[in-house]
This record gives C-alpha cells, structure tokens and sequence, in this order.
C-alpha cells in the first residue's frame, strides 16, 4: 500500500451548500459530456493532488459507470 506524499494536501468532502448547487445545476444528471444518465457521485475536476479544490467550479457529479 503506497502512502500520499506530504505535499499533497489531504482530501476533504465536498460541502452540503456545494452538493445542493451542483445538483440543482445538473437537474441531477451526470455532467460527463454526452452522458444521459442519473448522476450518483461528487468528483472533482481539477484533482485535490494537482492544485484542485471543493469549491462549486471544481465540483461535478458523474454517474457510476
């Protein structure tokens, strides 16, 4: 098992006031580009490892597959 490098921070979850926005932009629906499907999980665009953050800009809620 391989350990994060100290100078990535450590994730943290994304907000409930950063959720609800993304999901009322969505309507609930995946925003991976040509997806239809519900979305069901919080990721991040730009990763927590390579500079990225939990602000709504960075938040996108993709489906499972």
């Amino acid at each position: 098992m391989s350990r994060r490098p100290e100078h990535i921070p450590r994730r943290k979850a994304f907000t409930k006031p950063v959720k609800a926005a993304v999901l009322q932009r969505s309507g609930g629906m995946c925003e991976a580009p040509g997806c239809e499907r519900v979305g069901r999980d919080f990721d991040h665009v730009r990763p927590v490892a390579t500079g990225g953050d939990n602000s709504l800009d960075n938040c996108q809620l993709l489906c499972r597959p």
